[in-house]
């Protein structure tokens, strides 16, 4: 992971943008694009209250996984802000990560044998009536 990544007081939307699509040509994220998906990370984080420094780097780690992992795959044509598509990776990682460390520390009931869970704290069963999405 990276280190030493210094916050800015904001992103430059225009420079995540280009960087989002310069990576996009290469195949990989640019070193430049992981520190501004880790700013952003580290911004959004600061909003919310974590239980602990454990949770609160393995909630930032996660979202940073999921913005390499979907973070080449914005569409200008489709999403002209390229803040607004990383910060929904970002939050739905959170979200996901919050709900799996309180599901490890019993806070929240297991789910259902052959339930999968949905991005953004939702899962989903199979039944005879069909696909039923519930709320986390």
């Amino acid at each position: 992971m990276l280190k030493n990544v210094k916050m800015s007081n904001y992103t430059d939307t225009e420079e995540l943008k280009n960087e989002m699509l310069s990576s996009q040509i290469k195949g990989e994220a640019s070193y430049r694009l992981k520190e501004i998906y880790v700013e952003i990370a580290q911004h959004i984080a600061n909003r919310y209250e974590f239980a602990d420094d454990d949770h609160r780097l393995f909630t930032i780690t996660s979202a940073y996984d999921a913005c390499i992992k979907h973070g080449l795959r914005f569409k200008p044509e489709k999403l002209t802000n390229a803040y607004a598509y990383v910060s929904t990776i970002i939050r739905c990682s959170f979200a996901s990560s919050t709900v799996k460390i309180k599901r490890e520390r019993g806070e929240i009931p297991p789910l259902p044998k052959g339930a999968v869970v949905l991005e953004c704290g939702e899962w989903a069963e199979s039944s005879s009536e069909g696909i039923k999405v519930h709320k986390l």
